[in-house]
């Protein structure tokens, strides 16, 4: 029940998100974001894990850090190449 709910509370938040994210794209460069995101949430768990199991919880934890950093990086790059708003 609790994994039902949470899924619930969590629905709204894929649409959100590729609405305020790309307003007036095309279709093609939502497509590359899903499947971005598609691509991350399939190999990087992997990734992680296989590095947990061969060099310890250590590095396992620092994986997630080095791809933390490189998502803030990304999108850091984003915003600073990101026109500036019309009024």
């Amino acid at each position: 029940a609790a994994a039902f709910v949470t899924g619930f509370g969590f629905g709204p938040i894929w649409p959100l998100i590729m609405g305020v994210a790309l307003p007036n794209t095309t279709p093609s460069t939502s497509a590359a974001m899903v499947t971005a995101g598609n691509t991350g949430a399939i190999v990087f768990p992997f990734a992680q894990g296989a590095v947990l199991a061969s060099a310890g919880a250590t590095q396992g934890v620092a994986v997630t850090a080095v791809l933390c950093a490189l998502m803030l990086a990304v999108a850091s790059a984003g915003f600073r190449l990101q026109p500036p708003a019309r009024s």
